[in-house]
């Protein structure tokens, strides 16, 4: 895999933006819920740092530049998830 360098944070971005998209109805541009985006983003750097499923299969098998923004977009995908549901049942 190519090497990620660690001053270019757009897959980081993409990541986080994608985890947020999920709620972003129940955001609504306040600080009301400030715990979302804590939770958010622990869930995002679990997936991201645990790689689990997906997560992992882009970060080993694509070695391109793909691998290194696919491994973030789905760790965002499911922190994402996860974070609906947190929210949708809380």
């Amino acid at each position: 895999t190519p090497h990620d360098p660690g001053f270019i944070v757009i897959d980081e971005v993409l990541g986080q933006l994608t985890t947020f998209v999920f709620i972003a109805h129940s955001l609504k541009g306040t600080f009301d819920n400030a715990w979302l985006y804590l939770v958010g983003f622990a869930f995002f750097r679990l997936f991201d740092i645990c790689k689990f499923g997906l997560v992992k299969w882009a970060d080993e098998k694509l070695e391109n530049e793909y691998g290194v923004m696919l491994d973030d977009l789905f760790a965002g995908i499911f922190a994402g998830l996860v974070l609906f549901l947190i929210n949708y049942f809380l």
